[in-house]
């Protein structure tokens, strides 16, 4: 019994650490999925090409009324989402500084670089 117990302890805390950010809807998180990040060195692979998309950027805004506290997690998923609006695949980070500008108390805001992965044909 005890054995069980902290089986079930062990895999609640696990469960904890992966939470899903409120502010973004699941079916997005889906569509965020469908974007990888890639690391600079791998747009030189000769088995695929590389179409640049252009920059893009992710955000994560908390106003004086939300509840909700800004966080990377969440810049970092609207970073994936704004290189699937260029229709990319893939993103090569760049940067995430943490701010507080305009109307937000706290903030995050990613860079990255979109591309567009395709086969060699």
């Amino acid at each position: 019994m005890r054995l069980w117990l902290a089986a079930l302890v062990a895999l609640g805390s696990l469960a904890g650490c992966a939470t899903v950010p409120e502010s973004i809807p699941a079916g997005e998180l889906e569509r965020a999925s469908q974007v990888e990040f890639i690391q600079p060195y791998e747009l030189s692979r000769t088995d695929v090409s590389f179409t640049h998309l252009g920059t893009v950027y992710g955000a994560s805004c908390q106003s004086p009324l939300a509840s909700e506290k800004a966080s990377q997690q969440v810049a970092m998923i609207r970073l994936k989402l704004a290189t699937l609006e260029q229709q990319g695949n893939r993103v090569v980070f760049k940067r995430c500084e943490q701010n507080g500008e305009g109307s937000c108390s706290s903030g995050w805001r990613c860079e990255g670089e979109a591309y567009q992965m395709n086969p060699l044909r």
